[in-house]
């Protein structure tokens, strides 16, 4: 549930402070690198997942396992990204056409965004099958904390939607 509002509250905020066109904007954005970071994080969590039981009880396997798939993954998906924000205005205009053209400046903070989320996401994985589920409460409730702090900060300086990105 705090995981929900952490990654919900973004979007409330934009909708309520900024409108429903920059409300628009921002969602086609987070969809535009959010759907392929999900999809792909997935597919990898099908795969580890139960390998978790199988290695649970050895430190260096599971250390191992865990190197790997972070190197691995954040080998291959953070050069994509890198190209997803150079390539931000040819992405919007092709995908979402001129209209939508002031979502391009918003792609490379979703992509740096989604940069992060590979790594955490994996440990985040790893930290559900070891059974840490204190550790990711206070974790999540830490993030929680950080995203209110930040989106204050947005509406009481008066910054604009980058800015959302940015505090978040």
């Amino acid at each position: 549930l705090v995981a929900y509002f952490t990654i919900q509250a973004p979007m409330w905020f934009v909708a309520r402070a900024f409108g429903a066109f920059d409300l628009g904007i921002y969602s086609r954005a987070a969809m535009i690198v959010g759907l392929p970071a999900n999809y792909a994080m997935t597919s990898i969590f099908k795969v580890l997942y139960p390998l978790y039981g199988r290695v649970r009880d050895d430190f260096a396997r599971t250390r191992t396992m865990l190197g790997e798939a972070l190197a691995l993954t954040t080998g291959v998906a953070w050069p994509l990204f890198a190209l997803l924000a150079g390539a931000s205005p040819v992405i919007v205009s092709v995908l979402l056409g001129p209209r939508w053209e002031a979502a391009s400046p918003l792609l490379p903070l979703f992509a740096l965004a989604a940069c992060a989320y590979i790594p955490c996401s994996l440990l985040t994985n790893a930290a559900e099958a070891m059974g840490w589920m204190r550790i990711l409460a206070m974790r999540e409730m830490v993030f929680l904390m950080g995203t209110a702090a930040g989106l204050a900060a947005v509406y009481f300086v008066d910054l604009g939607l980058s800015w959302v990105l940015v505090a978040v």
